[in-house]
């Protein structure tokens, strides 16, 4: 292991317990907003988190996702997600998890939705966040949103989950033109990449 690696590792343990002691009492959004600012401060290592050591996707490709953390009963699941311009995701959840995600380089538009309890439309949009270097969004476990890599710049951000995808409840995702739900497949991320 390298001085990089133990220097990124090293980071990530320091961010990562002062999160798990910030969410110790419960997950609320205000202490995930606290959380958040935990997360920022390791985007901001940016000689840690780059395009060099975490690649975009080869030609054809539109992203990558390499898992870097996660702890021993598969909570606190950390991942870097790059991503070229093109990517998007229509609104879906995370399978009962909280998410933080902190934006590294590139602009990622994220708008979030709440359940309605109406069939007929199920989700409604209450805002849009832009994640970029210095922003981040939080989602408490029922959130939903649908993400988009905005402008002609590649995206690379940290995702932290309260738990790792396979650990997930199944994930819902959104057609917001019929109102209808579909399974979330992970598949459909592409290509997660374990660097753990």
């Amino acid at each position: 292991m390298g001085r990089d690696d133990r220097n990124r590792n090293a980071a990530i343990s320091e961010t990562l317990s002062e999160i798990r002691d910030i969410l110790s009492g419960g997950v609320t959004v205000d202490r995930l907003d606290r959380a958040k600012s935990a997360l920022l401060r390791l985007c901001g290592r940016t000689d840690l988190f780059n395009f060099d050591i975490y690649p975009l996707p080869s030609v054809g490709g539109i992203e990558s996702t390499y898992f870097i953390h996660c702890d021993p009963d598969g909570t606190n699941a950390l991942y870097v997600s790059c991503a070229r311009p093109g990517m998007s995701y229509r609104p879906h959840n995370h399978g009962g998890s909280w998410a933080i995600i902190g934006g590294v380089q590139g602009r990622e538009s994220h708008r979030m939705f709440t359940e309605t309890g109406d069939a007929a439309a199920p989700i409604d949009q209450r805002a849009t966040l832009m994640v970029h270097p210095g922003h981040a969004v939080s989602m408490m476990p029922d959130g939903i949103h649908a993400i988009a890599v905005e402008g002609d710049e590649p995206i690379l951000n940290l995702h932290l989950y309260g738990s790792r995808f396979e650990n997930q409840q199944e994930r819902s995702e959104f057609d917001e033109a019929t109102g209808e739900r579909f399974v979330f497949r992970l598949e459909n991320v592409g290509e997660i990449v374990d660097c753990r």
